[in-house]
C-alpha cells in the first residue's frame, strides 16, 4: 500500500510524507503532483520518509527533481529514513549532497 500527502507548515515548509513502497508507479505520482505544486512561497522542502519501507531509483529521481526546482535560497531534507530506504540513500550518495536527518 502506498500513501502520500503534501502539507504546508506555518514556517514556508512543504513537508512531502511518503507511507509504503517508493516505487516507479508511487513516484509518478508524487512528481506529477510536485511539478504541479506551487512552491513561490516554499522556503525548504522535507520529505518525511518515516513510513517509507522501500525506495526505488525512480524515488530518488522525485528528491533530486525537488532539489533543481527550488531556488538557491531554499533547501531540500530528508527526515525519519530507516532501513533499506536509509540504505538505499546511503549507497546512491544522496547523503552527500542533501541533509539527512
Amino acid at each position: 500500500m502506498f500513501n502520500y500527502s503534501f502539507e504546508e507548515k506555518g514556517d514556508n515548509t512543504l513537508e512531502i510524507s511518503i507511507e509504503g513502497g517508493f516505487d516507479t508507479d508511487s513516484a509518478n505520482k508524487v512528481m506529477t503532483d510536485l511539478q504541479s505544486y506551487d512552491c513561490k512561497e516554499i522556503n525548504f522542502i522535507v520529505f518525511d520518509l518515516s513510513k517509507a519501507s522501500f525506495m526505488a531509483s525512480s524515488g530518488l529521481r522525485v528528491i533530486f527533481y525537488a532539489e533543481t526546482r527550488i531556488k538557491d535560497d531554499m533547501k531540500v531534507e530528508i527526515r525519519g529514513a530507516q532501513g533499506l530506504v536509509a540504505k538505499v540513500l546511503k549507497m546512491s550518495g544522496v547523503d552527500k549532497l542533501i541533509k539527512i536527518v
